[in-house]
């Protein structure tokens, strides 16, 4: 629990010093406005979604912007068992994110892997932006939590509550090269209160990169691949790297993300820690993102959309 506190604390250190440089006033628009001068552009739809498939994406809701998504990732194609191909198992999430300002997200979820409750917290102290002067990245700060709510075969470890939670960090930084170009690397830190074994680390490092290729101006494909530094083999546990390859449907307010993935977990400490699946060994799920997005109020921010 210590080494959690320490790192969220970190991670609150970092938001206080980036504050006093990016946002000095109240109105975050109104520096910008100062600093890049009336013709400023903010670019926008850098992604389609707030998430490129598994993972976060630099993309944030306007203020007062409401999502609400449904998640499913089914089970491998060639599993043995009578199940149509995986679609007879899934698992399910359900999130609601709002964007309590332009660079301030929040968000919620309940995913049935492992019964799991999320919030996250997403902070965009840096967005990439033309006019007088050029700002060429979007830099996003992402910490979420999660909580395993599904009882343990040991008993013993029920009683335990803060062995619980499990806590990820998140650097999201992204560059829009052009209308059909998008690129994302996310260094991430995941640090679980409880372990299988005294010899397994708690802290897993990964390093995530992710892209979209824009085919007409409704429909990108997206790919995406998370490195996990540590190596699971050493601990007697054949975990894999999560891949992603899908597409972006856009209608109206929806996004329809289509994909195929090894990973049957939807969250970051699950997905980075417990893909049992090999991609390449033809243990493949399908999954789909569904989001729908409401806006609860008008944003004044000017930006570059699609």
């Amino acid at each position: 629990m210590r080494l959690s506190i320490k790192y969220l604390f970190l991670f609150f250190i970092i938001i206080s010093i980036s504050l006093p440089i990016f946002g000095q006033d109240d109105d975050w628009d109104l520096l910008l406005d100062k600093e890049l001068a009336s013709n400023k552009i903010i670019e926008t739809a850098t992604f389609k979604s707030s998430r490129i498939l598994n993972g976060q994406s630099v993309e944030l809701l306007p203020k007062m912007g409401l999502d609400f998504r449904v998640a499913h990732r089914f089970a491998e194609f060639n599993s043995t068992d009578n199940n149509f191909l995986g679609f007879d198992e899934a698992s399910t999430y359900f999130g609601l994110y709002y964007g309590i300002t332009n660079q301030i997200n929040i968000g919620i979820a309940r995913a049935t892997y492992n019964q799991t409750n999320y919030g996250f917290v997403k902070y965009a102290f840096l967005r990439q932006s033309s006019g007088a002067r050029n700002i060429p990245i979007t830099m996003v700060l992402n910490a979420s939590v999660s909580y395993t709510s599904k009882e343990y075969s040991d008993k013993k470890r029920d009683e335990d509550f803060v062995s619980r939670f499990d806590y990820t960090y998140q650097l999201l930084i992204a560059r829009k090269f052009s209308e059909r170009i998008s690129f994302q690397i996310t260094p991430t830190l995941v640090h679980r209160n409880l372990v299988e074994t005294e010899d397994e680390p708690n802290d897993l490092y990964a390093l995530g990169i992710g892209g979209r290729f824009l085919i007409t101006k409704h429909i990108a494909f997206n790919a995406e691949y998370y490195w996990v530094i540590n190596d699971a083999s050493r601990y007697g546990y054949n975990f894999y790297d999560p891949l992603a390859l899908g597409f972006d449907i856009q209608i109206g307010s929806h996004v329809f993300q289509l994909m195929l993935t090894n990973a049957a977990a939807m969250t970051e400490n699950k997905f980075l820690g417990e893909t049992s699946s090999d991609f390449f060994n033809g243990d493949i799920r399908f999954g789909f993102n569904l989001s729908q997005v409401f806006t609860l109020g008008k944003t004044k921010t000017k930006i570059k959309d699609e």
